[in-house]
């Protein structure tokens, strides 16, 4: 795994997510589904029984094409996908591009795909597409490209719902092997729906404390932040010698998911209104992202996303002087969750090998005590220590 898709996991980590869905084959031939980074929550299921129906597209089509027709047609796609993405619970709907995060801003700003969007994929190789956009339906491993002017419903059959017994029917031994298998998916065990128990959790409650905390040691090398975060918690629900049990989600992730149903919400309006503000000025300082952040140490949502998402907004200006910032509103934020995201921006800023962020992070996670930060902690500072693209 390279740096790049390290950083990508620790996104999808905070948001609830796997980055990287698992690639699908059929009769030998290989289907690539992945992306370096993504827009929108991708939450997967164990077993992924869904329907995949997959936007493949671009916004700058080859030299002489109609711009003006290209737009109008991704608009309608996107409004298609919407609903679609809405009414049916049996399908996953998401959208596959090359191109990278600053060259959508316009298309992500004005056509609101509520599905999550692939950056920087080149999944669209191995399906052979003539020609882009292009919308795949994915069922059983055998892909089906869909005409973009006819109506899908007939095109993609209802699948059944999957069984609540699934996993209670497992015996620890199968858990435990198909665990070994492909620990990523069974993290996301069941996350869509809520009411299914998930994998690991099922072996914490039929396992003696003291051999499912050595199952977690020896699985924790296995996975990625993901399954880092979620055997971390489950260790912290077993150990009997931590008496307050925390919960998986903090304000922060609540305040994120709620924002993520309701976006349009006016709700919203300040921490909107503090981003075109904040992102807008020609330039920043060490001392006014500091004052930003003091600014919001509150548990109102719009503070709590304002906090989220600040050392994301100070990483996208590549400032290599706001590193002290980020570290001095680490230690100044009490959600794990932000703690996260801004550990995010701290490796996406920092030259590779940089001991001062390195120490930074090394003395941090001796006295980190929360599961999900102290699991970004380790990669992020393995991000630093080997680069961004090291193999």
């Amino acid at each position: 795994m390279n740096g790049s898709c390290v950083v990508a996991l620790i996104i999808g980590f905070l948001q609830g997510g796997d980055p990287v869905p698992p690639p699908a084959s059929s009769a030998g031939q290989r289907y690539s589904i992945a992306a370096q980074e993504w827009i929108n929550p991708l939450h997967l299921r164990y077993p992924e029984d869904r329907t995949w129906v997959i936007l493949f597209f671009t916004t700058r089509p080859p030299k002489g094409t109609d711009l003006a027709r290209v737009r109008r047609e991704l608009e309608q796609l996107v409004a298609r996908l919407n609903r679609l993405a809405s009414e049916r619970k049996d399908l996953l709907v998401l959208g596959l591009t090359e191109q990278p995060r600053d060259e959508l801003k316009g298309f992500l700003d004005e056509l609101k795909p509520r599905f999550p969007i692939g950056l920087r994929s080149l999944s669209h190789r191995s399906f052979s597409l003539k020609s882009l956009p292009a919308v795949v339906a994915l069922s059983d491993a055998q892909p089906r490209e869909l005409p973009i002017q006819e109506d899908w419903g007939s095109l993609i059959p209802a699948r059944a719902a999957p069984s609540k017994a699934i996993i209670d029917e497992w015996s620890i031994e199968e858990l435990k092997t198909a665990v070994t298998k492909d620990p990523s998916a069974l993290a996301l065990a069941f996350r869509e729906t809520g009411e299914f128990p998930e994998a690991l959790e099922v072996l914490r409650l039929r396992m003696d404390p003291a051999e499912f905390l050595a199952l977690c040691d020896s699985l924790e090398p296995l996975g990625d932040v993901v399954w880092v975060g979620r055997i971390r918690y489950q260790k912290h629900l077993a150990d009997p010698k931590v008496l307050e049990k925390l919960p998986y989600d903090t304000p922060a992730s609540e305040a994120a998911g709620d924002w993520r149903r309701s976006r349009d919400d006016p709700r919203w309006a300040p921490m909107r209104s503090f981003f075109e503000e904040f992102e807008a000025r020609p330039s920043v300082t060490v001392e006014s992202v500091v004052e930003a952040h003091q600014a919001h140490l509150t548990d109102d949502p719009n503070d709590l996303l304002i906090r989220f998402w600040l050392a994301q907004s100070v990483r996208d200006r590549k400032d290599v002087a706001l590193l002290p910032a980020l570290r001095a509103i680490y230690d100044a934020e009490p959600d794990a969750v932000v703690r996260s995201q801004i550990l995010l921006g701290m490796c996406q800023l920092a030259p590779t090998g940089d001991a001062e962020t390195l120490g930074f992070l090394e003395e941090r996670s001796r006295t980190e005590t929360h599961f999900r930060t102290s699991a970004t902690l380790d990669l992020a500072a393995r991000a630093v220590r080997q680069g961004l693209d090291h193999p």
